[in-house]
């Protein structure tokens, strides 16, 4: 039977996009029948639908700890160093490096995907034995994404800036929007590395709902019934693509420039915006300033990846 392990990271100050969608590219090879395990480092907590473990695997002593017996290996990391890397490579069957950035130079023989809009600009080099998959057909998002949408009508708002919000911008956005529209329905996604969450739970706001560690599902049904979100510029920009809800993005990350760019390109969005910017987002929304989206994300990136991988 064929099994794969993923190797990522994640936790309160980085990487819940990372983990998402790795959950995704697990769900879909569970689906197809493959054996699949998830080892994070970082203090991120996964839903316990996953076989998973918390692993430093970025050290070459706790990496030696797992079982390799040819296995098909994915990693997903910002952190790793080539000598992990290699190891990795030598240890596995078929490697896979979800890459952003050109982080670094893959050692071969390997599989290096970048799903992001902007992928097929990016200069990769031309390798003996490495493939590239790049482009946004390979976008990797959750199962509940995937199913075709029904539009619906849409009112208020939502705030969404990733798993720990490292730039402390949802409580400042959220006061600014109800000190100019006291009645305007606003939904708060506080992820599973949000800091201060009682300053939230304590708001008496009417017109206000407060979501705690978000289900994809519940995720999906709040971008559908918004006519707007407020989001950092991470993985679930892809997410919220596949619902078409206009959206309001800031740039918390260095990393985040070449897909918010695409998406200015694209005429997506009309404006980047930086932490400093909370007032000016939420008055260019309340003049209008925000753009539906074509639907660019269909979900079957994961199908995707998986078929051309491992072909």
């Amino acid at each position: 039977m064929s099994v794969i392990i993923i190797l990522t990271e994640g936790g309160s100050e980085y990487g819940y996009g990372h983990i998402s969608r790795c959950c995704a590219l697990y769900t879909e090879a569970i689906n197809q029948g493959i054996s699949c395990v998830i080892y994070v480092a970082g203090d991120a907590d996964i839903s316990e639908e996953y076989c998973w473990n918390r692993l430093e695997w970025r050290t070459l002593s706790e990496l030696k700890t797992i079982s390799f017996e040819k296995e098909d290996v994915v990693i997903d990391s910002y952190h790793a160093t080539i000598e992990i890397c290699e190891f990795i490579v030598k240890k596995s069957e078929n490697t896979l490096f979800i890459d952003d950035d050109m982080r670094i130079n893959y050692p071969s023989p390997c599989t290096v995907l970048n799903p992001s809009l902007y992928a097929e600009k990016k200069l990769y080099p031309k390798k003996k034995d490495v493939k590239y998959l790049l482009g946004i057909q390979y976008a990797l998002v959750r199962p509940a994404f995937c199913s075709k949408i029904q539009q619906r009508d849409r009112r208020g708002v939502m705030i969404t800036m990733g798993g720990s919000d490292v730039a402390d911008i949802t409580y400042s956005l959220y006061k600014e929007l109800k000190w100019c529209l006291p009645k305007l329905p606003v939904k708060i996604i506080l992820g599973h590395g949000f800091k201060n969450k009682d300053r939230f739970l304590r708001l008496k706001y009417n017109y206000s709902e407060i979501i705690e560690n978000a289900s994809a599902e519940e995720m999906r049904e709040t971008m559908l019934s918004c006519e707007a979100a407020f989001s950092a510029g991470g993985q679930t920009l892809y997410e919220l693509l596949t619902t078409q809800t206009p959206m309001i993005v800031f740039k918390v990350a260095d990393n985040q420039s070449d897909g918010m760019n695409a998406l200015l390109d694209l005429g997506i969005i009309k404006k980047i915006y930086h932490p400093k910017d909370v007032k000016a987002a939420a008055h260019d929304f309340i003049k209008g300033n925000t753009l539906t989206p074509p639907l660019l994300v269909d979900g079957k990136g994961a199908k995707n990846v998986l078929r051309s991988w491992l072909s």
